[in-house]
């Protein structure tokens, strides 16, 4: 939490939605010289190594394009500074392109939303007491689940306790029990839509909630193996540069750009026209 700018968190609640040729289309008349200017600058990090607004006149125009288009236009109307918006696409290239060093995850299964045979693996280590992961998690399982990511992407939740969080390990363990029961997102969703309420008494009622024998929760709660399980998962995240949540890895690749949701998917689905060698319309 402690890396998320203060325009990443407006973003994280913010309404807009980034729809093609929505938010250009909105700009007045001095945003969109700005718009052009920036266009007229930056330059894409793929499939065309030229600005984005001469990438936009090609015969085969770059999907890519219109995308960092449509973003940069976004940006302007949230009163982003240029040089803000210069590092947000700059921090979008970063997480999209090849990187040195690989994660080793374990893809637990029981984690998993999604279709299993989905081309691009999303991983998300959250804490159970995140404010930002309530937030942004029951979005992206939509979008995964029912919305623009069905089929293309799956998700996978890594657990991430965060000392400063009060109660993160006891809200841990109840996500790893209620995975272990078959009922990961059901649990977890029902815990995150009632986060200002949170209490330990209230992790059997998220159970109960979640249609879990409540007994048998408390039962697999009680195993050492599932705090085992959740120190294992912390670690691994330390040894993959976890420092906050929620921290997202898009096909291996760490993600450091915009946690909007809309920003999120959109880079989601660029990855997934990169391997499926949809990048040119």
């Amino acid at each position: 939490m402690k890396n998320l700018s203060a325009f990443v968190i407006l973003f994280l609640f913010s309404p807009l939605i980034l729809n093609a040729g929505t938010h250009c289309e909105r700009l007045s008349k001095e945003e969109k010289a700005r718009a052009e200017k920036l266009l007229s600058e930056i330059k894409l990090y793929d499939c065309c190594d030229d600005t984005v607004s001469n990438c936009l006149k090609k015969e085969k125009v770059c999907r890519l394009a219109e995308r960092i288009k449509e973003e940069i236009c976004l940006l302007i109307r949230e009163k982003l500074k240029d040089e803000n918006i210069r590092a947000e696409i700059s921090n979008r290239a970063k997480s999209m392109t090849p990187q040195l060093k690989k994660p080793e995850i374990e893809l637990d299964d029981s984690f998993m939303a999604g279709d299993k045979e989905a081309k691009v693996t999303v991983v998300s280590y959250i804490c159970a007491r995140c404010p930002f992961c309530a937030i942004i998690t029951p979005k992206l399982h939509k979008e995964i689940t029912e919305g623009r990511l069905k089929g293309k992407a799956k998700l996978y939740i890594r657990p991430f306790p965060l000392k400063s969080h009060e109660h993160s390990v006891e809200g841990g363990i109840a996500m790893i029990a209620a995975a272990k029961m078959g009922k990961f997102y059901d649990y977890l969703i029902k815990m995150q839509e009632d986060f200002m309420n949170f209490s330990l008494p209230r992790l059997n009622v998220y159970a109960a909630e979640a249609d879990i024998d409540i007994k048998k929760f408390e039962e697999v709660s009680k195993d050492p193996g599932i705090k085992k399980y959740l120190e294992k998962s912390k670690k691994e995240g330390l040894k993959n540069g976890v420092e906050a949540t929620p921290t997202f890895f898009i096909n291996g690749k760490k993600y450091y750009s915009n946690y909007h949701i809309d920003l999120l998917t959109d880079a989601i689905l660029e990855e997934y026209e990169r391997i499926s060698g949809e990048t040119y319309k």
